[in-house]
């Protein structure tokens, strides 16, 4: 027990810190930072559209990720090289030339960040069942969730304020190596869980079985999985036409960087209602 509360905290405590650096250096400020460079805001939409095609793309076929091996190894690995693409972004900062080679800079560093993401994802989609308790599942998560829109409705309001003061080009060579180092801190964390038992062995890839989770076609062959994709599909439409309201709001209606930055931490505690009525419901309801 104690090593699950322990492994709860670390948890609690890496989510805070990526959050620092995902609020600051990706989303609603990414896209208000390329407006600002003069990227057009159809360059910006075809860069959001290939990155999360990439996205899917990896997710559909590194499901077995971290099964074998170390699992906390390779995820403080993939996370680290997260980290370090941030660092890729710094040279259009200097450059500040919104030209086809910085577009096709900004594209291959969008793709790598992309793959690394849905690697991490999956990974911390893992995780849970290595270090805590299926039925404490509900309430970490509700409370990684309010933190997390915390931290975004701080960070927008601070970001906002620098903003009023600095331009973009002037912010963000600070906040991309910030970033990158919050997140290889948060990845290190890896390091310090203590799980339950052997992960292999809980992932169920101790066997000799070659199906531990099955193919994505048995995957798509599962009921609960239509049950699952519905509502994830829906999630994921309206996310994506959220994800591109600063373009709009900066290239079509004309707001400042100031007021579009502030959208962060709008939807940063409309996320946070939403997160805490999880919260709610996960303890009372029995999945």
């Amino acid at each position: 027990m104690r090593n699950v509360k322990r492994n709860i905290f670390l948890n609690l405590a890496a989510t805070v810190i990526s959050s620092i650096a995902y609020a600051a250096a990706s989303g609603t400020l990414m896209q208000v930072f390329l407006n600002s460079l003069g990227f057009s805001a159809s360059q910006i939409y075809m860069r959001t559209t290939i990155t999360q095609a990439v996205q899917i793309t990896v997710s559909l076929t590194c499901t077995k990720i971290g099964n074998r091996g170390n699992f906390f190894r390779t995820a403080a690995l993939i996370v680290a090289v997260e980290g370090l693409l941030y660092g890729g972004y710094i040279p259009l900062c200097l450059r500040m030339q919104a030209d086809w080679s910085a577009y096709m800079l900004l594209l291959l560093i969008g793709v790598l960040n992309a793959s690394a993401t849905a690697l991490v994802s999956l990974l911390n989609y893992k995780l849970p069942y290595l270090i805590y308790r299926t039925e404490d599942y509900g309430k970490v998560a509700a409370g990684m969730g309010i933190l997390s829109s915390v931290v975004h409705m701080i960070m927008g309001v601070l970001m906002a304020a620098l903003a009023a003061r600095y331009t973009y080009q002037v912010i963000m060579p600070w906040v991309f190596p910030i970033a990158g180092l919050l997140i290889l801190l948060a990845g290190m964390i890896n390091f310090l869980y203590r799980p339950m038992a052997d992960p292999c062995t809980i992932l169920g890839t101790k066997t000799k079985d070659k199906t531990d989770g099955g193919t994505v076609w048995q995957v798509l062959r599962r009921p609960i999985f239509y049950k699952l994709a519905i509502p994830s599909m829906l999630r994921g439409f309206s996310g994506g036409m959220v994800g591109v309201l600063a373009v709009v709001a900066t290239a079509d209606l004309g707001y400042s960087e100031q007021i579009t930055t502030t959208m962060v931490s709008v939807g940063a505690g409309a996320q946070l209602l939403g997160c805490a009525l999880y919260g709610v419901l996960s303890s009372k309801i029995n999945p």
